[in-house]
């Protein structure tokens, strides 16, 4: 008795899982269909049917045909092949579907502009990149060149971040010897990137090897950029203004961690003493700004005449021989020193005294006898 009931209940089970299965197999729907040229009309071979939202795809064969088997729930059909637009096809209650696949238009058609003639793009066997100029105008910058950067493959721009300076274009690499800057043809003449506005170009190519620069001989070896100009068009007149700004601002402070006038006696005093360059009675450095003494002193003039590293003020008679000018007789210079450890009142004293002897030089040029006297006093809680 037992024995019956175990085999009924594997019938019973075995029935139930062929239910399961077959559900599932009348659940898919199997479709075929054929896929033409729309342009041909000839069937297409090996193109790739995929059931959209799933991994379920097939190819044609050499007659256009192709069966797919789609699973429950799916209703769209993608129908893609080399050369052509892709093209999604609802399935409906059709099991016979007829695809047309069209031509896709690519950017091989565009028009090249290569030394005195104009080609398709697809018709060169050369290297050539066509910079859009949309997306070229895109990038705020002041001139062409800049706009450059990164928008065709292999050329290289450096720009120095100063405002109007020229950038360098690279566009056969950085390592060749002496200038390697390209030909830039502008409307068929030679010219600068710098020298046109972005908004007038029509078009903006680079002609990257030799074969497609030839015709410029040697001077297009580092390669040609060739530019095309906007021309007037029939019509409304069209008015367009676009325009930006940006600012420049140098970091504030201390930010390189510079040492100031004292810091730096300080650390050449340092430096001396240990290279043992020190006099053998005092044990002290000797150097021609700081001095001779255990620590080392600013002076307050780096040269008068033909003494350095000077602690005082000019005498009067330093003061007449001031010259700089090698038609009127020797050189005697008079060269305050910038204190930077100090404050802005000790600078200003040091221009205000270099203003004095400037006064004072031009009126001893003079046939005037003018008598004039400076009392000058700062208190050393302003230093």
């Amino acid at each position: 008795m037992r024995q019956k009931i175990d085999c009924l209940a594997v019938r019973i089970c075995t029935v139930f899982i062929f239910l399961l299965i077959s559900s599932s197999l009348f659940a898919q729907k199997k479709i075929t269909g054929t896929v033409t040229s729309g342009k041909t009309k000839d069937p297409l071979a090996f193109a790739t049917v995929t059931v959209k939202g799933t991994n379920v795809a097939t190819t044609t064969d050499a007659n256009g045909v192709f069966r797919l088997t789609v699973p429950e729930g799916q209703n769209t059909i993608v129908v893609s092949s080399v050369g052509y637009g892709d093209v999604e096809m609802q399935i409906g209650a059709s099991t016979n579907l007829t695809v047309v696949l069209n031509e896709q238009v690519s950017s091989l058609d565009e028009i090249v502009v290569t030394g005195y003639t104009a080609q398709k793009k697809k018709s060169l066997t050369g290297s050539v990149s066509i910079v859009n100029v949309k997306d070229l105008k895109a990038t705020p910058a002041g001139s062409p060149e800049q706009m450059l950067q990164g928008r065709a493959a292999g050329v290289t721009v450096n720009t120095t971040g100063q405002p109007g300076s020229e950038s360098n274009i690279r566009i056969r690499g950085i390592t060749s010897f002496g200038d390697v800057s390209p030909l830039v043809i502008i409307d068929g003449v030679q010219g600068s990137l710098r020298d046109i506005n972005a908004n007038d170009i029509e078009s903006f190519q680079v002609l990257k090897d030799a074969g497609a620069a030839a015709i410029y001989g040697v001077r297009g070896s580092n390669g040609v950029i060739i530019v095309t100009t906007k021309r007037g068009k029939s019509g409304k007149p069209t008015i367009t203004y676009d325009g930006y700004y940006g600012t420049q601002r140098p970091l504030q402070g201390n930010v390189f961690n510079l040492l100031n006038s004292q810091e730096m006696a300080d650390v050449t005093w340092l430096a001396l003493k240990n290279s043992g360059q020190v006099d053998t009675i005092t044990g002290n450095p000797t150097h021609a700004q700081y001095g001779s003494g255990p620590t080392p002193v600013l002076p307050d003039y780096l040269l008068i005449g033909n003494r350095s590293g000077v602690t005082g003020q000019p005498t009067a008679e330093e003061l007449a021989k001031y010259n700089i000018d090698y038609n009127k007789g020797d050189i005697f210079q008079i060269v305050p020193a910038n204190k930077a450890v100090q404050t802005g009142i000790m600078n200003s004293l040091h221009r205000l005294q270099y203003k004095v002897i400037l006064f004072q030089q031009q009126v001893a040029e003079t046939d005037r006898a003018i008598s004039f006297h400076w009392v000058i006093s700062i208190s050393k809680a302003h230093i």
